[in-house]
């Protein structure tokens, strides 16, 4: 018998903390071995994230290298607040128009798509 999301999440939790570290990686490898699994569904993935979040620290599926991104909450709090009103006034002012249209929106999308670096998403329509 499998060993349940939560059992699983407590697992990994007391993995990153006996590491001494407040962010680590994991391989989907070493995700099947906690789990005693040979295949990882997404709903069993979401399961242990969200007990994750109850035990304090995050997990985040890395595109291009695999694996895991596991991060301690607590190492989070000190971060650095950003401000809205600091990096995206502009932007949020010309998303904000009532009558925008949708050309105009995507243009704009587009624009902060290419500068964040990553593709846009395909609209279904």
């Amino acid at each position: 018998m499998y060993p349940p999301p939560r059992s699983v999440a407590v697992l990994i939790a007391t993995l990153l903390h006996r590491t001494g570290k407040k962010r680590a990686r994991i391989t989907g490898k070493t995700l099947r071995y906690i789990s005693g699994r040979t295949t990882i569904r997404d709903a069993f993935k979401s399961e242990v994230r969200n007990w994750l979040d109850e035990f304090g620290v995050v997990m985040v599926s890395l595109e291009q290298r695999g694996g895991f991104a596991l991060v301690a909450r607590s190492a989070l709090e000190g971060a650095p607040p950003v401000l809205a009103r600091s990096h995206i006034v502009d932007e949020i002012r010309q998303l904000a128009r009532d009558r925008i249209a949708d050309e105009h929106r995507r243009t704009i999308e587009e624009r902060l798509f290419e500068e964040i670096g990553i593709e846009p998403p395909v609209d279904e329509e």
